[in-house]
């Protein structure tokens, strides 16, 4: 082969490459996304269940003032 089809043999391959670490990329940026949001959701739903207990320990009411 020639030099030319020799380069752009070679650039066909790397363009591929390319291509393929980029969708492992954005795979797993995919993963990691769905990973934190649901880390944030637990972390959510515990939060409230400890305010409410907090609640129902120092008075057994949901609001934060206190009628006199």
């Amino acid at each position: 082969m020639g030099k030319q089809t020799d380069d752009m043999t070679r650039l066909v391959g790397e363009i591929r490459a390319c291509d393929e670490h980029r969708a492992d990329f954005i795979k797993g940026v995919q993963n990691r996304v769905k990973q934190c949001a649901e880390e944030t959701r637990w972390m959510i739903a515990n939060f409230r269940n400890d305010i409410e207990g907090a609640h129902s320990v120092f008075g057994g009411r949901k609001t934060a003032h206190h009628k006199r």
